[in-house]
């Protein structure tokens, strides 16, 4: 996985204007810019909150090709992310860590096809290591979508696994493998969504090995 390179631009402040929007409790704003492949990725962030960057574009030359919602935070600190995955000579994937909190953080995944975005996927972050769990020859990332504490001691809410598949059309939820993993792990598949279900609790070891996390 490549880093990608990142320039700081200069404070926004310095070209005269400023307004109560650039700047909050005289915290100045500045602007990030990161290239990820053929793409610019464009992103504001307040000096006081450096880690948490906002009103992000992708851009490729004059076009942006992405802008989101505005109230969405993104960081590019922790992991490698921006990573940019070439598909085909006109299609790419950008996958992007999004501050989703007081909730789990989690990867956006952009697939753009002649610089448009095609579609969009939410998946885990891809924070612990690659395998090819289901030895069909492709690497699969494992995590949850959520954290989620216990009900009680031997008791679990119902929180499943996801297995992102990387292959030949990129990273791709690979259902198959979710379903029979979490069949495994709760004794049925109750969908891709968290609930409040209790199922009995699964030793740590055996998370451990269907994560393929390791141990410190």
């Amino acid at each position: 996985m490549r880093l990608t390179s990142i320039i700081f631009l200069g404070l926004l402040s310095c070209t005269g204007q400023t307004s109560n929007k650039d700047t909050i409790d005289n915290c100045p704003e500045r602007e990030i810019l990161k290239f990820a492949g053929k793409y610019e990725i464009k992103a504001r962030y307040a000096d006081c909150e450096p880690d948490w960057k906002s009103r992000l574009t992708v851009n490729n030359g004059d076009k942006i090709i992405y802008a989101a919602d505005t109230l969405m935070e993104f960081e590019f600190n922790e992991h490698s992310w921006p990573y940019y995955l070439s598909i085909s000579d006109s299609k790419d994937q950008l996958l992007l860590e999004v501050n989703d909190r007081p909730y789990s953080n989690y990867i956006l995944c952009l697939t753009i096809d002649n610089n448009t975005v095609t579609s969009t996927a939410r998946f885990p972050l891809l924070e612990n290591e690659p395998k090819d769990f289901d030895n069909d020859g492709l690497i699969e990332y494992a995590g949850f979508p959520m954290t989620i504490e216990g009900y009680t001691n031997d008791s679990t809410y119902y929180n499943p696994i996801y297995y992102i598949e990387k292959g030949p059309n990129g990273f791709l939820l690979d259902t198959t493998l979710t379903r029979l993993v979490n069949i495994k792990l709760y004794g049925e598949f109750s969908g891709l969504d968290s609930s409040d279900k209790i199922y009995r609790k699964v030793h740590a070891d055996t998370v451990d090995k269907y994560l393929n996390r390791r141990k410190n």
